[in-house]
């Protein structure tokens, strides 16, 4: 599956990386990113790179780094702001440490994301995660578990209480969560035909019951 990003496939499928998310993608950690403080930040599979670009806006005297494995970005990256350093070398080979470590819809792509989650921690004081909410009781009734793997490349799926306990079992004390909107985002006919029932359930049983039930949403958390 590590080949799909380094290849072109998950490029032809994504072309923009995701790009158009960002800006809501950082509007959901805003209030997060207010309640510490930090001189360094580095997004682990940053993408396209613009959350980082957001973050240096808001907080200009932050060094930003990001990481990732693929050269598929890099014309993304030339439209970033000069002062964020990107790298497609190993993250893990990395020297130094960091005041906030973002990993945002990433650790569902990765094989051992248990490995993975615990090679991370003493990389930083402070990590924000973004995961999708992929497991509700409309994916389990229509099987779409491997279209997720197909599109996107998500190998492992998620409801909030299972995303909490995964990182609880990696080490991590979680600080404070929130469950996002993504299913607002989508520009997929499938959720488009969906918004409106969303919407209703939202309103009607909550974001935390409509996670499980209808899905669409994802779990934004800050975790020490």
């Amino acid at each position: 599956m590590k080949e799909i990003y380094t290849n072109e496939e998950y490029l032809d499928k994504n072309p923009n990386w995701h790009e158009n998310d960002s800006d809501w993608k950082f509007k959901q950690m805003e209030i997060m990113l207010k309640k510490f403080t930090f001189e360094s930040v580095v997004d682990v599979g940053c993408g396209a790179g613009k959350i980082l670009e957001n973050i240096g806006k808001n907080y200009p005297n932050a060094e930003l780094f990001g990481f990732d494995i693929t050269e598929n970005v890099h014309h993304l990256w030339a439209k970033r702001d000069k002062k964020i350093k990107f790298s497609n070398e190993d993250f893990f080979n990395s020297t130094r440490n960091y005041d906030l470590l973002l990993l945002i819809d990433v650790f569902e792509h990765v094989e051992n994301h248990y490995d993975f989650l615990r090679k991370l921690k003493p990389f930083s004081k402070n990590f924000i995660f973004h995961i999708p909410l992929d497991m509700c009781a409309l994916s389990d009734i229509t099987n779409n578990y491997p279209q997720k793997r197909r599109s996107v490349g998500h190998l492992h799926y998620f409801n909030k209480s299972t995303a909490i306990a995964t990182l609880e079992d990696c080490g991590y004390k979680i600080v404070d969560f929130k469950i996002t909107k993504g299913y607002l985002q989508s520009i997929t006919k499938v959720n488009r035909f969906l918004l409106p029932a969303r919407i209703f359930f939202d309103f009607i049983l909550g974001k935390n019951f409509n996670s499980r039930f209808m899905g669409g949403y994802s779990l934004m958390v800050h975790a020490k």
